[in-house]
Formats: C-alpha cells, structure tokens, sequence
C-alpha cells in the first residue's frame, strides 16, 4: 500500500489471501488499476496533444464510476477549455490567410463566456478580422 501511495501502480498485495483478506486485496488491485489506467491517458492525450498536434485527443473513459468517471469527463472538459478555443482561432485565421474576412472566433463557450487568455485571444483574432489593413502591415505609417 506504501508503494501504491508513493506512484507505483504496479504495487500488488502479495497472496494467496482467504476471506476478507482476499476481498481487501481484490479491491486494493481494482483501486491500483483505476490509478493506473488514469495515469496511463493522461500520458497518451499529452503525448497526442502536445508532441503530435492532435488537439482532438481525449481520455477513454474509466473502467470505475463515481468520482473515476468523474475525474476523467473533468480532465476532459479542461482540454476541451483550452483547445477548442485556440482551434477556433486557428480556423478564423485561416479563412483570413484564404481572403475571407467574414469569420469571427465566437466568444461564448457554449452558454459562458469565454474569460481570461482565452477571451483576449479571441479578441485579438476578432479585431484583426475586422481590421484587416492593421493585419497587413497597411494600418501603420511607414
């Protein structure tokens, strides 16, 4: 148990076991495995998101329920949080590089409004759009 506490996931309680000891030892794997398979996504997704560029990754759902579940529909949704609005920004700059100014980063995550890096990021893109002579370098006197 000191060793599941310290991170290593690959602790297991020496056996056999009879009884109730059995039954603590049983639940102690499935904890052991649940620690494991939420730190084996986390490492995935960051390796898919941050080395790879896939912004579209997400952890698998938990085998457990409760607050297993929870914490991974939760480590989701701040990806979510984070890469949905850089990806829309990245969209509305490309309708711009392609000549079309109409595109606009919404500022709403769908019923809050987006706060923070991510509300001044879609400013910033916002502005750029709507101010296109600022954006080639045109808005300047030389």
């Amino acid at each position: 148990m000191r060793a599941l506490a310290d991170g290593d996931f690959r602790a297991r309680l020496d056996g056999p076991y009879e009884g109730v000891m059995a039954d603590l030892a049983e639940v102690f794997h499935q904890i052991v495995a649940r620690e494991q398979h939420f730190a084996t996504e986390l490492t995935l997704v960051r390796r898919e998101v941050v080395r790879q560029g896939r912004p579209d990754e997400r952890l698998s759902p938990s085998p457990g329920q409760g607050s297993w579940a929870m914490s991974v529909q939760a480590t989701n949704a701040l990806i979510d949080a984070l890469v949905i609005p850089a990806a829309t920004a990245t969209r509305v700059l490309d309708a711009v590089a392609g000549g079309d100014l109409t595109q606009r980063v919404d500022l709403h995550d769908g019923n809050r409004p987006l706060r923070g890096d991510l509300r001044r990021l879609g400013r910033a893109v916002n502005r750029m759009v709507g101010q296109p002579e600022h954006a080639q370098g045109r808005g300047h006197p030389a």
